[in-house]
């Protein structure tokens, strides 16, 4: 079992050499700071979306916001925490963030919205601009870009629910291509599909 990171020593220390006093309301501007590259820290954000201090679990949601707020991936393809003074790289799994869960909402013209939401809060909506991008080994695992470079992993359970959705609405409709259903979901009057179109 992982021990918890205690909340005193470790996290002030942590908080001390990013030299950030508090968090603030909104997400910091960062894309506005340039410092200097300071060196490597031993956070990682595991593929469960977890964070770690040097081993240790972030059980402080407050404190992975804190951090998750000022936290982006650069041309490197490489995951730094920025302040004005100081961009430390950090280690990511996988994706830094997750969709754990998503609602529909209807604008007053009528246009349906998706609205994907992140294990820190962080609300998506799927547009022409953003879409499903779909990596990993088995190219099925499907992705959203959140901010500053920043991918989430849709979880198995959001993604399973989005496609019994778009079954249902296929069966509704009578979709089929060449044989096989044509599976889609609509937001902000754009379709996106549930699977990597073939290349």
């Amino acid at each position: 079992m992982q021990r918890e990171i205690p909340d005193s020593q470790k996290v002030n220390e942590l908080i001390s050499q990013l030299k950030i006093e508090s968090p603030t309301v909104g997400l910091p501007p960062i894309e506005n700071w340039h410092p200097d590259f300071t060196g490597d820290i031993d956070i990682q954000i595991r593929n469960t979306g977890e964070w770690f201090f040097q081993g240790d679990l972030m059980s402080r949601e407050s404190l992975v916001k804190l951090f998750a707020g000022i936290l982006r991936r650069e041309d490197d393809g490489n995951y730094y925490l920025v302040t004005p003074v100081e961009k430390v790289r950090i280690s990511v799994d996988d994706a830094p963030l997750q969709i754990v869960d998503y609602h529909w909402r209807t604008l007053s013209d009528g246009l349906k919205v998706l609205e994907l939401l992140s294990n820190l809060g962080d609300v998506v909506v799927l547009a022409a601009d953003n879409t499903f991008r779909f990596s990993g080994g088995d190219g099925i695992t499907p992705y959203v870009h959140v901010r500053r470079g920043l991918l989430a992993r849709v979880s198995r359970g959001v993604f399973y629910r989005l496609v019994e959705g778009a079954i249902a609405d296929a069966e509704a409709e009578n979709r089929v291509v060449d044989g096989e259903m044509d599976l889609y979901i609509e937001s902000m009057g754009v379709r996106h599909a549930l699977a990597r179109e073939p290349s």
